[in-house]
């Protein structure tokens, strides 16, 4: 879970060098635009989300499903694929529970399922408060939820990405960036190989 009260956060510079980044794992992450997020906010958040990844050395592939109520595309494939992580981009009133604090931004409803929520109109409240661009909060708690999605613990680091607790009153984040610490990009590249693992052997048993 993530809010959003004020505490220290852990930030890199970027430079030349981390700008290339080899890439070892690929993950796909499968977005449900329940809450309508435009179109340049939700490019600015998957920018952020998979920049965080690539300093772990994980590609993220984002997959926008269509709603109920829209034409599907009929190429996509609605096979439940363990390996993939659904994200859910919901509003306060679609979450429905007192469970939350009024400053929760985020939340993981199901571990089994790889299904996070993400409350979009309260990040875009409290990045308006704040002075703060929308997209660029949104993508900094999605990177968080996926983080919980696939770190083998739900505890919350003291720094970095996966800290329990984030300040939404970040300035120039052009040479900033929250991160994943050594070992956590170390246990989400070994959980992404789990999953790959796992996905494989389900094909195999299938093949004729």
């Amino acid at each position: 879970m993530l809010t959003d009260r004020m505490v220290p956060i852990l930030c890199v510079l970027l430079n030349a060098q981390e700008n290339v980044t080899p890439v070892k794992h690929q993950l796909t992450v499968r977005l449900y635009n329940s809450a309508h997020v435009s179109a340049g906010d939700l490019v600015q958040a998957e920018q952020r989300a998979a920049e965080i990844f690539r300093q772990a050395k994980v590609k993220i592939i984002w997959d926008l499903i269509p709603l109920a109520d829209s034409v599907r595309d009929p190429g996509k494939s609605e096979e439940w694929n363990p390996a993939d992580l659904h994200l859910r981009l919901w509003t306060h009133d679609m979450v429905g529970t007192n469970a939350f604090t009024e400053d929760t931004l985020g939340f993981c409803l199901s571990m089994e399922q790889s299904t996070a929520i993400i409350i979009t109109d309260e990040i875009r409240s409290r990045a308006a408060l704040d002075f703060t661009n929308p997209g660029d909060l949104l993508g900094l708690v999605m990177a968080h939820e996926m983080g919980h999605l696939l770190l083998p613990s739900a505890a919350h680091s003291d720094g970095g990405i996966m800290q329990a607790k984030i300040a939404t009153t970040l300035r120039d984040r052009k040479r900033m960036l929250l991160v994943f610490s050594r070992l956590q990009a170390t246990l989400i590249q070994t959980e992404i190989q789990r999953r790959t693992g796992v996905q494989s052997a389900r094909k195999a048993r299938a093949a004729p």
